[in-house]
């Protein structure tokens, strides 16, 4: 079995800690947004509502 190179393990490495990185900015900035949205409970009760009234159509129709 071949062991991994030094540069292989570090280059996956770094991706994943890119990748965290990038998700804690996103997560950050959502976070952000949803703060500052004073009807954003509203809006999600809302898309439920119509995501379920889509459901039920589909249902229906089958």
């Amino acid at each position: 079995m071949k062991m991994a190179s030094v540069e292989g393990i570090v280059t996956l490495v770094l991706a994943i800690v890119g990748m965290v990185a990038v998700a804690i900015v996103a997560w950050r900035a959502v976070q952000k947004q949803e703060r500052n949205d004073p009807e954003f409970e509203a809006k999600l009760r809302a898309d439920d509502e119509r995501a379920a009234a889509g459901r039920m159509a589909d249902s229906e129709r089958q």
